[in-house]
């Protein structure tokens, strides 16, 4: 839309160039028919305008207007403006990227850090777990050795079984939230050293050097 808003622009002021010689007697427009053939008019009209024409003054051509782009013209250069935008985007991106990691190696070392921070978490959960189903097994057994024995099952045995099997659905949420996390670690800094590895291949170019003038 934006190209198409500058192009409108670009040609109207064409229009307007052409139109300081429309004020005069003298001035004449030439442009190709459909047919292909000159035609010369004394005023501008919608079928010179799209085809692009000449302005005369005494028999010479002071300006010269294309034609306003075609549709398929302004698709184009809607997708050379996004791909030079998105170009932008990954420059900025991998510059950044280059002033937090010195290399591909320097990301694998910063992974493998956190993937440690988060096993050692898991693994310290995952023993916990272990210990509170422990527990909750022997209170199991208690309860069930003291009902053969017709004695009555204590309200707090209950209460912490109960309490018990609570705190160990939480910490295997837990720990499911943290084997994720781990993946996630493991998928974005692949994607960074990925990134990088390209980057040492395909040292970043200045806008200078990738336009050159």
């Amino acid at each position: 839309m934006r190209v198409a808003m500058l192009m409108m622009v670009v040609f109207t002021t064409n229009v307007f160039a052409g139109s300081s010689a429309e004020n005069t007697d003298r001035a004449m427009y030439r442009f190709k028919n459909a047919q292909g053939t000159w035609e010369m008019a004394q005023t501008l009209s919608p079928e010179a305008y799209q085809a692009g024409y000449q302005v005369l003054v005494d028999g010479q051509v002071i300006d010269t207007v294309s034609p306003p782009p075609t549709e398929a013209q302004l698709k184009e250069l809607a997708v050379k403006e996004q791909k030079e935008l998105e170009r932008k985007q990954q420059l900025l991106e991998d510059q950044k990227l280059l002033k937090t990691y010195s290399s591909a190696e320097d990301a694998i070392r910063a992974r493998d850090r956190k993937i440690k921070q988060a096993q050692v978490i898991t693994e310290i959960t995952a023993s916990k777990v272990k210990q509170i189903k422990e527990d909750t097994e022997t209170l199991v057994a208690e309860a069930a050795s003291a009902q053969q024995s017709g004695l009555s099952v204590y309200d707090s045995i209950v209460s912490r079984v109960r309490a018990n099997e609570q705190e160990i659905l939480r910490l295997e949420k837990f720990l499911e939230n943290k084997n994720q996390e781990k993946k996630s670690i493991m998928d974005v800094h692949q994607a960074i050293i990925d990134r990088l590895n390209y980057l040492e291949q395909n040292p970043i170019k200045s806008d200078l050097e990738q336009n050159p003038i």
